[in-house]
């Protein structure tokens, strides 16, 4: 604090990250710090670490807005839609270009039903997959407790 008291303390940093290597592994960190914590020189606050070799790692919570307030034309997603679009779903496993040590798993974006995929088709949104994802699990549940149903009355019929 600049005044001497102990207030927040927030910082942007870039620079080149010697923990995965140096050189052009660069990070750029963005951060507050409310506590003295354990976080090291910064404390235990929260921060958004973004690496120019790939990932996004967050140090606390990380939240969409998802309020009622911020939306309209609300309604449910019909599950025969949710599986029309999971089906247009081709999750694969690749690695990215220059990083020939780690296998990731995902999805092509070019290759998503557009309910998925940001407009220009060069990202998907993981939101919308965990609502089809959600609509679907929910129906199969549906079915599920259904079949057991009707396995007991059958069960029960030749008791």
């Amino acid at each position: 604090d600049y005044y001497g008291g102990t207030g927040d303390a927030a910082w942007i940093k870039y620079y080149s990250d010697t923990s995965r290597g140096g050189g052009e592994n660069m990070t750029l960190e963005i951060g507050i710090s409310n506590d003295p914590g354990t976080g090291g020189y910064y404390g235990g606050g929260d921060r958004i670490r973004l690496y120019a070799s790939g990932g996004v790692y967050v140090d606390g919570y990380f939240y969409y807005s998802s309020s009622r307030n911020l939306k309209e034309n609300i309604s449910n997603l019909q599950t025969k839609k949710a599986k029309e679009i999971l089906e247009g779903m081709n999750p694969v496993s690749f690695n990215f270009k220059g990083d020939h040590e780690k296998t990731t798993l995902g999805f092509i974006a070019e290759e998503m039903p557009n309910a998925v995929a940001a407009k220009d088709q060069k990202a998907i949104s993981p939101m919308e997959i965990i609502a089809v994802l959600t609509s679907v699990v929910k129906d199969q549940r549906k079915a599920i407790t259904k079949l057991q149903q009707d396995l007991e009355q059958i069960a029960a019929q030749k008791n």
